[in-house]
């Protein structure tokens, strides 16, 4: 299975906001690879990562980081998340701006 297989299975609606994000994570690094693990996106650059999986109601980007999930969880009440992940539900924006300085981060360093 290709991230574009991956794509082209999910419902419209959701299928716009995870390639969204596929290309937001594009645009913060360029040289990114994609491959699907752990049946989701992976986007990587050496040993560092960032998954993105459609779930039932929501969205989850894996960013591997407590203080990157976080910074970005502070940005809007309706966030969702764990120690190193943001759920987006369907019903919040994809908060694109907040995504991106923590993903440049997450697979520059």
């Amino acid at each position: 299975m290709t991230v574009d297989d991956y794509l082209e299975a999910l419902p419209p609606a959701r299928r716009e906001r995870v390639t969204a994000l596929r290309a937001l994570i594009h645009q913060a690094v360029p040289d990114v690879s994609e491959r699907i693990e752990w049946r989701m996106p992976v986007f990587g650059r050496g040993d560092r990562w960032v998954g993105v999986a459609s779930q039932k109601s929501y969205i989850s980007v894996y960013l591997g980081c407590e203080d990157a999930a976080a910074g970005v969880l502070a940005t809007d009440p309706g966030l969702k998340g764990g120690k190193a992940c943001v759920n987006i539900p369907d019903r919040v924006d994809v908060p694109l701006a907040a995504l991106l300085p923590a993903i440049r981060k997450r697979l520059s360093a």
